[in-house]
């Protein structure tokens, strides 16, 4: 295989005005916004589970493995898959806007 098969990305220049870092801080700053508003309509939808398991949460209890998962998963589905929905989100609004 050649290594020449790829080329290497062009380098960013401060000619270049959709490489400022402006750009890059307003398209986290509205990944950001998305990702809680995904949260607040996770949290909103599971409103009934969040109330019975946050009795289950602490203090930790035995097995405590079977505790760790158990707060491993809250943490994916209420930290994680916000993330990457309000990533994904962004993103769809941002090149709609922008074409």
């Amino acid at each position: 295989m050649d290594d020449d098969e790829w080329s290497d990305p062009p380098l960013a220049t401060d000619s270049d005005p959709d490489s400022s870092s402006s750009v890059d801080r307003q398209r986290l700053a509205i990944r950001l916004v998305c990702s809680f508003a995904t949260l607040l309509v996770l949290v909103y939808l599971t409103r009934g589970f969040l109330a019975e398991a946050t009795t289950a949460l602490w203090p930790p209890t035995d097995p405590l493995a079977q505790w760790a998962t158990f707060v491993l998963l809250h943490a994916f589905g209420y930290v994680i898959v916000p993330l990457m929905v309000g990533s994904f989100v962004a993103d769809v609004l941002l090149e709609r806007v922008q074409n």
